[in-house]
């Protein structure tokens, strides 16, 4: 696992709340004005991300946010396509060969259960209650073995929610949630502007 480096931020925070928005065409615009543009050299090949955001939990208004950034960055660099899913069966072994990275968008499950996939599955009523703890434990373990054997994964904010009772889940992600305090916004100094992890802002 790559470490994650943020020593050219500095933060200071202020305990305010954060209102919600729409996602709109002039949001959108403004997020693909501040995209980074298509790579000088052409990707070896083409990639394809899927981009997960089914709740059964806590719905974060930002899961729209968050869609709409990735499809831009996809489109707007030319580096990856991207594939918006609400379906718990694309993480089976077969689906999953197809992409090269998958994004959970904020997939918080209900609590106390915290088995987003078991949540999904129970709607399908074709399936008895035993079929669908196999084939959600299978779907589970499928994307653990993907991301085990090279797949790239990407989990925003609530999605370490998603399997929050699984040890293998929580230790494939790095962790399991607790809790976090209300809302905040921060205000980012930015010591290195020229530093491509923060160029567009």
């Amino acid at each position: 696992m790559l470490p994650l480096c943020v020593g050219f931020l500095t933060l200071t925070v202020s305990a305010q709340r954060i209102e919600a928005f729409e996602v709109n065409e002039d949001w959108i615009e403004k997020v693909a004005k501040a995209a980074p543009q298509q790579p000088e050299a052409e990707p070896l090949q083409d990639r394809k991300m899927l981009v997960f955001g089914l709740h059964t939990g806590f719905k974060h208004w930002v899961i729209p946010h968050v869609d709409e950034v990735m499809k831009v960055l996809g489109e707007k660099s030319g580096a990856f396509e991207v594939e918006l899913t609400k379906d718990v069966r694309k993480f089976s072994k077969k689906s999953l060969e197809q992409y090269d990275a998958v994004l959970i968008n904020n997939a918080c499950s209900v609590g106390p259960r915290r088995d987003l996939i078991l949540d999904a599955l129970e709607k399908d009523e074709t399936l008895s209650q035993k079929k669908r703890e196999k084939l959600a434990a299978q779907l589970e373990a499928d994307l653990i073995a993907y991301v085990d054997q090279g797949g790239g994964l990407m989990v925003v904010h609530g999605g370490i929610v998603m399997q929050n009772n699984s040890m293998a889940f929580s230790e494939m992600v790095g962790g399991s949630f607790d809790y976090h305090p209300p809302q905040q916004e921060i205000k980012v100094e930015l010591v290195d502007a020229g530093h491509p992890m923060v160029k567009a802002f």
